[in-house]
């Protein structure tokens, strides 16, 4: 009895993500980027709207409160 060869598991390609600060995430908020954080794990993510930091969550846009979490983080993701 011989057994049958593994499956070959295809690998997709990923794009390679740049972790940033907070200083950083405003920056780029201020040429015009969208910023997200990685802990999200969605799809939720904040711009410069209107004059004020905004963030879209389930599709809708309110003014952003930023916190102490925020503000300490290191898992910005510029886009």
């Amino acid at each position: 009895m011989s057994k049958s060869p593994s499956p070959v598991r295809k690998i997709e390609p990923f794009e390679m993500i740049t972790l940033h600060d907070f200083p950083d995430a405003i920056r780029a908020l201020t040429d015009g980027k969208r910023i997200a954080r990685e802990s999200w794990h969605n799809e939720d993510f904040g711009v410069l709207r209107n004059g004020e930091v905004q963030i879209q969550v389930a599709g809708e846009w309110h003014v952003w409160k930023i916190t102490d979490g925020d503000l300490l983080g290191e898992d910005w993701i510029i886009s």
